[in-house]
């Protein structure tokens, strides 16, 4: 029996440059499968030349263009044993191929020339993988994931909803996993917010919208529920990867808690529930992928060089909050 390709999520349009990616990416797939294939066109386009040479392996120089029906190209995909989804109007080849391959080019390089290197936005199981396997070598590497990689998946894309977007996509349930994997493990070595504000305008359209989501009155909140309330990491955990591992890998100093010095800290109500109301978010922008979810701990003061910048509405101060 023959061995299944990888699922693959693919996103493009039904014309023009988005199905140029579509059928790019079946390709790619055909390729894998040792499907002989030379080039195509779809429609008014032809595939870029640098995606016959790095991924299908034909020299530009040997290029021979047909007429390449996508749907023939499905059925022989389909034929091959692959699987594969297309979410219309999503550009982009979203199998993490890209980024695995980037980072693992990245720790190379690293490796050779002693040189520290930070991933950021780490969302495939790939990558977690090299993260790993460069550490185990010695690399000076680090990275960072965001909250909607360990609790979300491509499945919110099928809504049609830009407030999902990002960039790197949202990804398959098994990389999910192996991004609480790498944090269970220490492979990751921060959590982030990803913090990218867009209005509602921007954020209309689908098809046109850019990417970027808003992370951080939730990304604490997210990563409790997360992992703390279901015992996979003790608070003291999650300090470090929120606060502590930043502030070390940008040189800052890490905050104290003594007499005399000004306070810089959060007081969080870890068993307070609460559901995301995008309208009751102090961002001016609402893009937020927790819009309905119901997360369990929350952030009730702030304090930064010693005065009260926020309290939530269930904690009364009195005196009033500082401006």
């Amino acid at each position: 029996m023959t061995k299944s390709l990888p699922r693959v999520l693919i996103a493009g349009t039904s014309s023009g440059s988005g199905k140029t990616t579509a059928v790019c990416a079946i390709l790619t797939l055909l390729k894998r499968r040792g499907i002989g294939v030379t080039s195509a066109k779809c429609g008014p386009d032809y595939i870029d030349p640098m995606f016959h040479e790095s991924v299908l392996g034909i020299p530009s120089a040997n290029l021979d263009p047909f007429f390449c029906d996508e749907n023939l190209l499905r059925s022989l995909l389909a034929g091959s044993g692959g699987e594969m989804t297309v979410i219309e109007g999503v550009m982009g080849y979203y199998d993490g191929t890209g980024e695995s391959g980037m980072d693992n080019s990245t720790y190379t390089v690293a490796a050779k020339t002693d040189t520290r290197v930070h991933i950021c936005h780490v969302s495939t199981r790939g990558s977690v993988d090299a993260v790993r396997q460069a550490k185990a070598r010695g690399a000076k590497v680090s990275c960072e994931t965001a909250p909607h990689y360990f609790m979300l998946t491509e499945e919110k894309l099928l809504a049609r909803d830009a407030d999902y977007r990002m960039n790197p996509p949202l990804r398959t349930e098994d990389d999910r996993k192996a991004i609480i994997e790498g944090i269970l493990d220490g492979t990751i070595d921060c959590i982030i917010t990803d913090h990218a504000p867009h209005t509602a305008a921007e954020k209309a359209d689908f098809e046109t919208a850019p990417n970027g989501v808003v992370g951080l009155e939730t990304s604490l909140s997210a990563t409790l529920t997360a992992f703390y309330h279901t015992g996979l990491l003790e608070l003291r955990d999650i300090v470090r990867l929120m606060s502590d591992a930043p502030r070390r890998l940008l040189g800052l100093p890490q905050c104290t808690i003594s007499e005399g010095a000004a306070a810089e800290l959060i007081l969080v109500n870890p068993a307070l529930e609460w559901t995301v109301d995008p309208e009751l978010l102090h961002s001016k922008s609402k893009n937020t992928v927790w819009k309905g979810m119901t997360l369990k701990g929350k952030p009730v003061i702030t304090i930064t060089d010693g005065v009260i910048r926020y309290a939530d509405p269930s904690v009364e101060i009195k005196g009033g909050i500082s401006e």
